[in-house]
């Protein structure tokens, strides 16, 4: 039986669709590879690498509190039948996650550092 899968596998291979999937594949990989897009998200996470793991925990909190106050705006515009069933409680604990991570990462930090010793 392995045989036939194999048989199947170079049947495929050498077909003429598997090779323009192939073609069209390879095109896509190396456009992705350079679009500005992908080289600006690179880019971006070299610099983000330098920050300080302080930093870092203030900007990802700052991130956190941007898209919890667009959520909640956008909520607004949305009638409350086809709004998100999510209760109240899960944007309370994002704001509240982002102002801790805003306020205090210095403790955060410290208190990971112990929790990992241990």
């Amino acid at each position: 039986m392995d045989w036939e899968f194999r048989h199947a596998s170079e049947l495929a291979r050498a077909s003429r669709l598997f090779q323009l999937a192939a073609d069209a594949a390879d095109t896509g990989a190396r456009a992705w590879d350079r679009s500005q897009a992908v080289r600006s998200a690179r880019a971006a996470v070299r610099e983000l690498s330098l920050l300080a793991i302080v930093d870092r925990l203030r900007l990802i909190g700052l991130l956190v509190l941007c898209a919890t106050i667009t959520h909640a705006v956008l909520l607004w515009f949305v009638p409350r039948s086809l709004a998100p069933a999510a209760p109240l409680v899960v944007q309370l604990l994002a704001l509240a996650a982002a102002l801790a991570l805003i306020a205090g990462p210095r403790a955060i930090v410290a208190a990971w550092s112990v929790r990992r010793r241990h």
